[in-house]
């Protein structure tokens, strides 16, 4: 993964102090899991004005994040390890005020890090104002 040198450009970053910082603003993100098969949100209402304000791992379409921009959520939407897929996301949900990363990746086996990386490569590229990140349950890959 690569660090910018200088001010970022993007809507979504990071400071100094490694604060989240979006729309210049100082932003802990505090959320919750939500299935991305779960298309109706069953638990919406109790989420509007409850103490989260993001949600994680949602169904990465339009329609999702009108439902929780609608709620006062910002989402962090989960990839498929589909290159082309999850670029064509970047480019469809760039633009949507509720976006705040895209979740590239969850516990993905080390034979797969390749398809990571391209995958954050093109996503990055597609989207350059919202960063990407990936997860591991597995450390002892990666000495």
């Amino acid at each position: 993964f690569t660090r910018l040198k200088g001010p970022s450009p993007r809507k979504v970053r990071f400071d100094a102090a490694q604060r989240m910082i979006v729309d210049g603003k100082p932003f802990y993100a505090w959320g919750v899991y939500v299935h991305p098969l779960d298309k109706e949100v069953k638990f919406l209402e109790r989420l509007k004005g409850g103490p989260f304000n993001c949600v994680i791992e949602c169904g990465a379409t339009p329609a999702m994040l009108d439902k929780f921009h609608s709620a006062g959520l910002k989402v962090i939407p989960k990839s498929s390890l589909n290159v082309n897929w999850a670029e064509s996301c970047a480019k469809r949900l760039r633009s949507h005020p509720a976006l705040l990363a895209w979740y590239i990746a969850d516990e993905t086996p080390v034979n797969d890090l390749h398809k990571v990386i391209r995958i954050r490569e093109n996503v990055s590229a597609a989207d350059i104002w919202h960063p990407t990140y990936a997860i591991t349950c597995r450390p002892e890959d990666f000495p």
